[in-house]
């Protein structure tokens, strides 16, 4: 496969999406007068995206805005389509107001841009694959991450207990191979690694393993423009092909890559409490005692919620995890309700009933930052003897404002 340059071409994909997400105009009209085809179902409209997407004869539309593209890129014509296109079946996935899903675009793309070589690691559960609606979705969100520069690494993932016979890896392959066809529907460059030996390395014989990952092929496929795609088939110690647990490769990967999301699909979604209510979000370390003893969390729940609490704390501090569906992982990322259960390490927070035993000077420039005004100079001391309780996340007492 051909190197894609990640420089000023894809640069110029996200301002492109970047105006057409904040534009008042087409899309805007798209959204407001298509109901009719807001009535479609989501594998309609990414199968017809998908169709013309493939299509080598492509026009531009007498509604896109003009002026915003260089002349010098023989391929943007074709390009702009593809992203005007993009753009208008990730508003049909994702819903909602367009600023909202631009700003966490531009969030995403600074911290992929600036933190780790992968902007995501994705764990695919085989239950994904027991819907073609769902594959085609995932497909089409996977693809228009690349376009926007912010590069995922796919695990396959497994649904019941490891097993080392012929049928689990040529299952697993099916798996690979339907993901990369449909990703190739949606013009997403792949690279499937059917065998992960030269990237897998399983040390040991401890539970949970110790997995070494060599990231040298995986920074080479991301940094010619493929999502790679892993089996979680690697070697032991003995140079012996070994199946892995598909969640504990997830990890080891993330580990060694430092991406700003590691995300676990599957076909039901988030985590469900006792009510068969998404659990919105998890903050550790504080939620992690009531949740892991939870009634309600399957045995299979519980054991990735362990790896999950452990893995973050060896990721920055701007890092996630979630646990969502896999055709909802646009909304996950790009609208501020979510869609499954979002983990995220967290501050403690302290309480305090004095401000003899606060920073006085720092919380009032956190005060002032924080809302963008200077409070009254004589506000301290108009506390005394009324306050009650301050609480303060650890975060303010040891990180500079």
């Amino acid at each position: 496969m051909a190197k894609v340059s990640s420089g000023s071409s894809s640069c110029r994909v996200m301002v492109i999406a970047g105006k057409y997400l904040s534009s008042p105009g087409p899309l805007a009209l798209t959204r407001t007068s298509g109901s009719r085809q807001r009535d479609l179902s989501g594998a309609q409209r990414r199968r017809a995206s998908s169709d013309t997407a493939g299509s080598k004869k492509t026009t531009a539309s007498g509604h896109e805005p003009l002026g915003l593209f260089s002349a010098t890129d023989r391929h943007l014509p074709a390009k702009r389509n593809l992203i005007y296109r993009d753009v208008k079946a990730f508003l049909s996935e994702v819903g909602g107001d367009p600023r909202e899903a631009r700003y966490w675009l531009t969030q995403f793309q600074r911290a992929s841009s600036s933190q780790s070589p992968a902007f995501a690691v994705l764990e695919v559960d085989s239950s994904v694959f027991e819907r073609r609606d769902m594959v085609q979705s995932l497909a089409f969100g996977l693809s228009f991450l690349q376009r926007m520069d912010m590069k995922p690494v796919v695990v396959m993932g497994w649904s019941g207990c490891w097993d080392s016979d012929p049928q689990s890896s040529r299952t697993l392959v099916e798996h690979s191979q339907q993901l990369t066809e449909a990703l190739h529907l949606h013009s997403a460059s792949v690279l499937p690694f059917f065998s992960a030996q030269t990237i897998l390395l399983q040390r040991g014989a401890q539970s949970p393993p110790a997995i070494a990952v060599d990231t040298s092929l995986l920074q080479w496929s991301l940094d010619c423009g493929l999502i790679p795609i892993v089996c979680p088939v690697g070697r032991d110690e003995q140079q012996h092909s070994i199946m892995m647990d598909s969640t504990e490769v997830t990890a080891a990967i993330s580990r060694a890559l430092q991406p700003h999301k590691v995300m676990f699909l599957n076909k039901c979604g988030g985590l469900r409490c006792h009510q068969h209510k998404v659990l919105g979000s998890v903050s550790l370390p504080g939620d992690l005692p009531a949740l892991s003893t939870a009634e309600w969390l399957m045995d299979v729940e519980r054991r990735r919620v362990t790896s999950i609490a452990t893995l973050l704390n060896h990721l920055p501090s701007e890092s996630s995890a979630v646990i969502t569906s896999a055709d909802t992982l646009l909304t996950e990322l790009f609208s501020h309700k979510g869609s499954g259960t979002l983990f995220k390490n967290g501050d403690p927070i302290h309480r305090y009933t004095s401000l003899d035993e606060i920073d006085v000077e720092r919380l009032l420039v956190l005060i002032n930052k924080s809302f963008e005004k200077t409070l009254n100079q004589d506000y301290i001391a108009s506390l005394k003897g009324r306050l009650h309780t301050v609480y303060l996340s650890e975060g303010v007492s040891t990180k500079t404002i």
